[in-house]
């Protein structure tokens, strides 16, 4: 079985339908642990269309993720600095809501 699934730089292209359906597909797979892309500095999330583009903060609406099990920053420097926030969260599958 699959422990890890590692999702960088993709969940920030999809839509909200898009992210639920990866949810619920991913909380029916046997995968244990979710490593994804998560700027912490976003205050206020919003819906794209997939394919677009957009910083998003899954702590926050309408994702509401738990405190996330370890971080780790990518010390990114895209954008004159302006995503230093730019890390990989990681967080139990079991956990997450749907």
């Amino acid at each position: 079985p699959v422990q890890l699934i590692m999702v960088r730089d993709c969940l920030v292209h999809f839509s909200y339908k898009d992210i639920r359906a990866f949810l619920g597909n991913l909380k029916k797979s046997k995968v244990e642990y979710l490593l994804t892309t998560n700027f912490e500095q976003t205050r206020f999330n919003y819906n794209i269309t997939t394919g677009n583009w957009r910083a998003i903060n899954f702590l926050k609406k309408p994702f509401c993720f738990p405190p996330p099990l370890a971080i780790i920053n990518e010390d990114c420097t895209e954008s004159y600095g302006q995503y230093t926030d730019k890390s990989l969260y990681l967080w139990k599958v079991k956990d997450l809501p749907l």
